[in-house]
This record gives structure tokens, sequence and C-alpha cells, in this order.
């Protein structure tokens, strides 16, 4: 949690020195470093190395966020801001118990580090696919 917590940190900050021109990138580029690191993480077995792969994958877990919340609240007009961020919160907040149940199940089909390194590549894949949709 230490890893992620300092790498939450980093991507905070650095949400903070991105140009505007600039933010409509950040969230699928956040979720391929954060899947990406969850995949090397997946195959540690060192604490230290674990340690130290969990906070690039901190920083684009936050940094995603961040990145997604700052796009939702701009594009949206004030009057419905409110109502479309409930939406928001409420589809981010209840897929978490799903993706634990949904993982559970899998990591006991085929064991925790597939399973983490299956997320990973499901972070990417997701990544990938809003990248092709956002050139057309």
């Amino acid at each position: 949690m230490s890893g992620v917590g300092a790498g939450a940190l980093v991507g905070a900050f650095g949400m903070s020195r991105v140009a505007p021109e600039f933010l409509h990138r950040v969230p699928m580029a956040s979720a391929a470093l954060f899947g990406l690191f969850l995949i090397f993480f997946s195959q540690s077995t060192n604490l230290v190395l674990s340690l130290v792969l969990l906070v690039p994958a901190g920083s684009g877990l936050m940094m995603q966020g961040i990145s997604t919340n700052t796009l939702i609240q701009t594009v949206t007009t004030d009057i419905m801001r409110g109502r479309v961020m409930a939406y928001y919160v409420m589809a981010f907040m209840g897929m978490m118990p799903m993706g634990a149940l949904a993982a559970g199940w899998l990591s006991h089909h085929i064991g925790v580090p597939e399973t983490v390194a299956f997320g990973g590549a499901a972070c990417i894949a997701c990544a990938a696919i809003a990248y092709v949709l956002s050139r057309k």
C-alpha cells in the first residue's frame, strides 16, 4: 500500500503539470501505465522490487482517476454537472465490488498472480480501445 500511495502522490503532483490541451490523452496513457506495471508486479516475488513496481502503478491509477474526473466535469454543462457526477461515482464505486467478486473467482481458478496480470492486460486493452475510438 505504501508503494501505491507514494505513486499516487507522484501522479497527483504530475497531473498539476499537464497542459489542458493534452488532458484528453492522459486517461489512456495512464491506464496503460497502470496495466503495464501491474503485469510486472504480478510476476515479482521480491518485496523490494514489488514496492518499486507499485510506485508507477499507483501513479498511473491516480492520474487516470484525476484526468477522467476532470474531463467529465469540464465537458458537462453547469446545470447537469451534479447529475453526471452522481452517475459517474455510482458507476465507479458500484463496479468495485463486482470486480472484486470476479477477481476472487478468477484467482481461485487460475491463481492470484495470473489474475493480477489479467487485470493489467485488461487495463492495457481498454486503453488501446479508447485510443482507437478517440482517433475517429
